[in-house]
C-alpha cells in the first residue's frame, strides 16, 4: 500500500456514557440484508413486552426488546416497541453459565443475540459453528477507520466485560494464543491492567485499512492467506472488543446483547457513549449535543470509508460503532469523470488489486477467472474509491460485480 490513508490519533479516549434519553419508540428491522438469516416474529400485533424479552428469531440469531412497551408489526419488515415509561423493567436478569464444551457455543451466542459488532454484524453463532478447531483468539481493537476509538474506550473504560469474554472462550476452546491487535499509537494509551484482558500485543500500522481480518491474519502468520481463506480455517479466531464486551456483559450481569458502545463525532464533539439497539439516531445526537441545525448536515453510520449515509429517525443497529455528523464537502457534490490512468487506486489498495481494471471489465459485462477471483479477494475497503483524483465509484462497481458474479454462477452451475 504505496498511499497510505491515516487513521491515528493521539487522544485519550472520552468516558463511556450512558445518557438519558428521551424515548418514544424503539426499532427493530427485520431485514435479511442486516441480520444475514430470515428472522420470524414470536410476538404478535399489540403485545406488551418487557425489557430483555425475545422480539425474533432465527436458528442463527434471537432479538431483544431493548425498550418496554407495546408491540407494532410494520409490513412484516420491522418491530416497533413503543415506549411505556410506567412499565415496569426487569431490575437484573437471570444468570448464566457459560458452556463448557465448543459445541455448545452456537446456540448460547445465538440465544444472546451477539452479532460482529465490529461493523459486520455477522451472526456470532454461524462464525463460531466454523471454529470446530482453533488454537489463536485475536481481540480486533485496530480501529482503523479514521476518527473511530469506541473500542480503545471500551479496553480503558470498560475492561472487566471485555477480559470476562475473553477468558471464557479461551478457556471453553483451549486457546493457546491469545493475541490483542491494537494500532501502533495506541499501546502507550492502554497500559495492562490486572482487570484487562491478558493477551500479546500485535502493533498494526496506524492506516486504513490495518484492520482488516485478511491483513492480521497476514501478519500473524507471516504469509498472505489463499484466497477464499477464512481466519477459522487457520485455526484463528477474530472478534472485536465490543462483541466481547457484550459477551462478557451477558456472562457476568445475565444481559443479552441489548446495547450499543458508539462514538458521536461532530464539531466540537467527541463523546462516547452506551444505548440501547433501536433507539433513533436523533435522540443520541441530541443526547451528545450533535443534532444537526442544517438540512444539508450528513449523518454517517459506521466509519467514514465504509460507513454509510443515514437519516436522522434511523434506528441504532448493534453494528453502529459510530456516527458521525458531517457539512457536505465539495466530494460529495462532485460527479464522476474520466478515469486519467493515474495508478492512484493501485497503490492504495492493501492486497495489491488493480480496481480501476475490474471496474472496467464489470461495466463492460467481461466475466473472467482472474476478474472473479479479484472480487473474491476484495474486502470493499473503500481504499481505492477515496483516493481517485476522477471520484470514480469503485467500491460500487465492485459491489455490483460481486452480486453479478453471484447472480450468473447461480445461474450456470456447471
Amino acid at each position: 500500500m504505496r498511499r497510505p490513508i491515516p487513521s491515528g490519533h493521539d487522544h485519550v479516549p472520552a468516558p463511556l456514557e450512558t445518557p438519558s434519553l428521551s424515548l418514544r419508540e424503539g426499532a427493530f428491522p427485520l431485514d435479511p440484508a442486516i441480520h444475514r438469516c430470515r428472522l420470524s416474529p414470536v410476538v404478535a400485533q399489540g403485545d406488551p413486552v418487557s425489557l430483555g424479552q425475545t422480539l425474533a428469531r432465527c436458528d442463527s440469531l434471537s432479538l431483544h426488546a431493548s425498550v418496554s412497551g407495546r408491540v407494532t408489526i410494520r409490513n412484516d419488515s420491522e418491530i416497533v416497541v413503543a415506549a411505556e415509561p410506567d412499565k415496569p423493567s426487569a431490575s437484573a436478569f437471570p444468570a448464566v453459565v457459560p458452556p463448557a464444551e465448543p459445541d455448545d457455543w452456537p446456540a448460547f451466542l445465538a440465544d444472546m443475540g451477539l452479532v460482529g459488532m465490529g461493523g459486520s454484524m455477522f451472526p456470532a453463532s454461524i462464525k463460531f459453528r466454523a471454529a470446530a478447531s482453533i488454537h489463536t483468539l485475536v481481540v480486533n481493537a485496530v480501529e482503523c477507520e479514521p476518527g473511530v476509538g469506541i473500542d480503545e474506550a471500551l479496553l480503558a473504560h470498560a475492561p472487566e466485560p471485555v477480559a470476562a469474554g475473553l477468558e471464557a472462550l479461551a478457556q471453553a476452546y483451549a486457546i493457546r494464543r491469545t493475541v490483542l491487535a491494537v494500532k501502533r499509537g495506541s499501546r502507550a494509551r492502554l497500559p495492562a491492567t490486572p482487570n484487562g484482558p491478558q493477551a500479546e500485543r500485535l502493533a498494526m500500522p496506524a492506516r486504513y485499512p490495518a484492520g482488516a481480518e485478511k491483513l492480521i491474519l497476514w501478519k500473524i502468520a507471516g504469509r498472505r492467506p489463499p484466497t477464499g481463506t477464512l481466519p477459522v480455517q487457520w485455526g484463528v479466531l477474530v472478534t472485536s472488543v465490543a462483541s466481547l464486551w457484550a459477551l462478557g456483559r451477558r456472562l457476568l450481569e445475565g444481559r443479552p446483547s441489548l446495547d450499543r458502545p458508539l462514538s458521536v463525532i461532530a464539531p466540537g464533539v467527541r463523546r462516547n457513549f452506551v444505548v440501547p439497539v433501536g433507539v433513533p439516531v436523533r435522540a443520541v445526537l441530541d443526547a451528545a449535543g450533535a443534532l444537526p441545525a442544517s438540512p444539508d448536515t450528513i449523518v454517517v453510520a459506521g466509519g467514514l470509508m465504509m460507513g454509510r449515509q443515514i437519516a436522522l429517525e434511523s434506528p441504532v443497529l448493534k453494528g453502529t460503532l459510530a456516527l458521525f455528523v458531517l457539512a457536505p464537502g465539495q466530494r460529495w457534490r462532485r460527479s464522476e469523470a474520466p478515469c486519467i490512468l493515474c495508478g492512484a487506486c493501485f497503490d492504495a489498495c492493501p492486497l495489491g488489486l488493480h480496481p480501476i481494471g475490474m471496474a472496467t471489465r464489470i461495466r463492460e459485462r467481461q466475466p473472467s477467472p482472474a476478474l472473479e477471483a479479484q472480487l473474491d479477494e476484495c474486502f470493499l475497503c473503500g481504499a481505492c474509491s477515496a483516493v481517485c483524483p476522477a471520484d470514480i465509484r469503485l467500491v460500487q462497481s465492485f459491489r455490483e460485480g460481486k452480486l453479478w458474479i453471484k447472480q450468473r454462477t447461480s445461474s450456470n452451475p456447471s
